[in-house]
This record gives C-alpha cells, structure tokens and sequence, in this order.
C-alpha cells in the first residue's frame, strides 16, 4: 500500500500529520508540477487524501482519522470527513480532508491538476459519485468549524461536470448575482461613460472596490474556460449516472448558493428572474414502432405497472405520444426535447430506427421480450428502397453495442444474448468484475421488475463509458505532462533569449 497526499499550494504539512501518516506517504502541493502523473505512478491498492483543511483536524485526533479513512478508502469506500451533518446525500461538498480508493479515481480519469487542493476534492466526489462509486460523507468530532469553499471552486466544480442545460439553468442567475449583489447601494452613474463622458482624467471612481468585488472574482475565474471546457469533455465521456438523476445534486447546488453569500431571498428573486425551477419533471421515452402490435401491448404493460412520466416516439411516424385511458395519443411535445431525458427504452425497435439517439447521453434499455431474434436475422431482407436501412443483423448489432442493458423473456434467451454481445467483445474484465453474471448487461424480465429497476435507478453500463485501466496514463495526468513540457519549454527560450540579450548588452 502507498499513499499520496495532496495538501494546498504553498502550504507545508504539520508534524502532527506527518506522524500520523505512513513513513513513505508521497506528499505534494495541488500544483501541476506537484501532481502531474504521481497517481499514475502508485501501485495498485493505494489511498489518495486530498487535505485542503489540515488545520480543521485536532492534533490529538488526527491518528484516529487518518486510519480510520485509509482502511475505508483500501475497503473501496470513499469517504468525505464533514464536522456537522449536511443534507444527505449530496454529490460533492467543501470538506476539510477526503479519502480516495487511488484505482477508483484512476479509472475516472486521475487528478484534474489545474484545481486548488479544495477543488480537486471536490471534483473527484463529483465525478466518482456520477460513475456510481459513492462517496460517503461522514460527521467527525476530531474536526473543528470547516467554512464553505470559495464560490470559484464550486463554479470549477460546476463547469467541469454539470449537464450543459443544467449549467446554464443555474450559472445565470449566479452570475447575475455575484455582480450586482455587491452593488447594491452604489451610486452605479460612475460607471456608465455615457452619463458623464470626456472625464478621460479623472483616475478614481466614486465606488467602494468591495462593490466589483463580483464582477472581479468572474473576470478571474473566466481565466480557466479553457481548462474547464477539456475537463467537460472528458469528463462527460466518463459519467455512467445522468446528471437528472443524480442523487445530492440539489444539495450541491444549494451549498454553492450559500458559499456565494446571496441570500435565500435574492436566490429566488433571481431564479424567477431566468425562469428557473429545480422541480423539474424527468421522463422516460419508449421507442415504439405503432405498426407493432405486440411491443405497442407492451409499452401499454409498462406504462400501466409503473409510476414514472412516460412518453413514446413512435418509430413508424416519427411523432412523440403519451399514454392516456390505455391508448396512445399525440402530444405537443417536440421530438428534440427527448434528447436530455436520462432514459430511452427501445421496445423491439433497433438503434438505427431513432435518429436523434446520436445526440443522446442518457441510459438506453433494449426490451427484447417482444422479438425472436433467429427468426428475425435468419430472414433478413435485403434491398435499396427508401425504407430499407441495412441488414437486420447488423441494425442489432449496433443496438446490442448500443444498449447498457438488455432485457430478455427467459433464460434461454439471455444465453442467447450472452452470446451475441460476447462477439461484440462486451464481456469484458471490467464489466465482469463488477457484476460476474452479467445480469447488469442481460437480465430476465418478470413482468415489468427490470424495467422498475432501471427507472429506479438509472446507470449506464461500465462497458458503454470511457474507463481508464490501471496500466494506462490517466487524461488529466497527460494533461498535466503536456502542460509542463509547455510551461518548461516557454521557460527555457525566455532564459536563452535572456543570455542573448546579456551578451548584447556586453558588447
């Protein structure tokens, strides 16, 4: 076992902590040079502590939190010491030290090396509890007052892992707010130059510098929208939970509202102002084709067991219904708004037979009660016609590559499917390790209980997403790697330009 410890930059570790730690703890500054690829380089079963809050620890329980989060995290269970309760569950909060399995992060990506010690932790949480590798938050009496984070962590946070949708829902109004909220009560006329123009002389304004203080802090943080925006990318590719139906989302959003120092009221204020609500509804759509009549008896099964808002897309029209008194009507609701639900169920339909599930990120089931397979491959039709979209064979192929789980009528038919998805190279070592029946990937309908489960629970399958082996770089360690060469790289040619400029200086 290794451990590697990363505390703020600039900061050096007390001796109670290096006491309390392994003899060969790796200890370095939240720096890209400090960081860069160390997590690549840990052998496997290791722990990482992200300590941005060292001196929140009491010296005489320092010991006692060390071991105790270093035998969770080995466990696999991450864990975020808080000193009081916070509303549960909550996806990512300011914490004074955090405990990573190091193999759990690695497979997420590694160290985003561009963040404060603050903001690496809290970005792990984010993004290990949208892959479904929870991280416990856990009250401890070793830890005095810990304050929120900075409010340019959370916009770190938020920027580098939220829905794009979300992100604008929530980052509007914020804005909005950490600028004007500071202004309140200043006379805002000095500002604007075409209520007084031609003072191109006058050197002060007549406002407090408390008073830009919002505006100061967005002109700074929009530094990183480069960074943030890899990081989104890489990110996205990674996350197996829909940001809609991530558990503690909310609660991370309110903490971020109150580490912003707006208060409950201008919150609201605000929010009504961009027209934002956080009570919206989540969907489940079901592919259908109309012309099917036994997957359209289907969809009328699950619609009737379940309590979830469903609507269908019917693959025949190309028109979005919803269910009402056991039929299927039309309804105003446009085809692209389906884009960013978080589950699409395809009832004896193929992939190919959506569109606009290219665009999708969310969770996609295929419901295979209805089809026989070996009947429908063995007398595939072949032809060149408007209607004709290729061999059938391979339609479900792309759909079976496609799906992050498969629902079958019986045991017979899983082995069927077993089969089919293990020439697509799909039973992998890791999809084998998390689950090694394989019921996560083919499961066995009884009723509608699978369909139940993953409405429940929506979480796209280990294969379907981006994961980082162990013998692998991670991206951000990469990241950080180039970053440096860069950064070395400037440095060298500004020193031989300085030893040019030395020797001209001379003659």
């Amino acid at each position: 076992m290794s451990v590697l410890v990363i505390i703020n930059e600039g900061e050096a570790l007390s001796p109670a902590w290096k006491k309390a730690l392994p003899e060969d703890a790796i200890i370095r500054e939240a720096t890209p040079k400090g960081v860069g690829m160390a997590l690549d380089h840990l052998e496997p079963s290791s722990v990482l502590i992200v300590l941005p809050g060292q001196r929140a620890v009491r010296n005489g329980g320092i010991a006692e939190l060390v071991t105790s989060g270093v035998a969770s995290a080995l466990a696999g269970t991450n864990v975020a010491y808080v000193d009081s309760a916070k509303d549960m569950p909550i996806v990512s909060t300011s914490a004074p030290i955090y405990f990573f399995n190091s193999e759990h992060v690695h497979h997420a990506g590694g160290i985003d090396t561009s963040l404060s010690a603050q903001g690496i932790g809290m970005d792990i949480m984010y993004r290990l509890n949208r892959r479904g590798e929870k991280v416990t938050c856990t009250v401890s009496r070793q830890l005095s007052a810990y304050s929120l984070a900075p409010i340019t962590d959370y916009l770190d946070v938020v920027s580098r892992n939220m829905a794009i949708e979300e992100q604008m829902a929530e980052l509007a109004p914020l804005y909005l707010g950490l600028v004007s909220v500071p202004l309140e009560g200043t006379d805002t006329d000095a500002l604007d130059l075409q209520l007084s123009p031609g003072n191109d002389d006058d050197e002060f304004l007549s406002v407090s510098p408390q008073a830009l203080d919002g505006a100061r802090t967005l002109h700074m943080w929009s530094a990183s929208f480069g960074e943030a925006r890899t990081a989104f990318e890489l990110n996205e590719t990674m996350a197996r939970i829909p940001d809609g139906d991530l558990a503690g989302r909310d609660a991370f959003i309110q903490e971020m509202w109150d580490a912003s120092g707006i208060t409950p009221e201008k919150s609201c204020y605000l929010h009504n102002l961009f027209h934002v609500s956080r009570e919206t509804e989540r969907r489940c759509v079901i592919a259908v084709s109309s012309t099917d009549t036994h997957s359209v008896e289907r969809v009328m099964q699950i619609c009737e067991h379940t309590q979830a808002s469903i609507v269908v897309w019917d693959v025949a029209t190309r028109r979005v219904l919803t269910p009402e008194n056991g039929k299927l009507v039309e309804t105003s609701i446009e085809t692209q708004e389906l884009v960013n639900e978080t589950l699409l169920i395809l009832v004896g339909t193929q992939a190919r037979q959506v569109p606009w599930i290219a665009q999708y990120k969310g969770m996609v089931v295929a419901d295979m009660t209805t089809v026989d397979l070996i009947s429908d491959i063995r007398l595939d039709p072949t032809g060149f016609g408007a209607d004709f979209l290729g061999p059938r064979s391979t339609m479900w192929g792309e759909t079976f590559s496609r799906a992050d789980r498969i629902v079958v009528s019986d045991s017979e038919q899983r082995d069927l499917y077993l089969g089919f998805i293990a020439g697509l190279g799909r039973l992998n070592p890791m999809a084998y390790d998390e689950d090694h029946s394989y019921s996560n990937l083919v499961a066995v309908e009884n009723g509608v209980e699978q369909i139940e489960s993953v409405l429940s629970q929506p979480r796209k399958s280990l294969d379907t997403v981006k994961s980082v082996e162990l013998f692998e770089t991670t991206p951000y360690g990469e990241l950080a790697k180039r970053k440096l060469s860069f950064t070395d790289g400037v440095k060298s040619i500004g020193s031989a330009a300085a030893g040019v400029m030395k020797k001209v200086i001379q003659k």
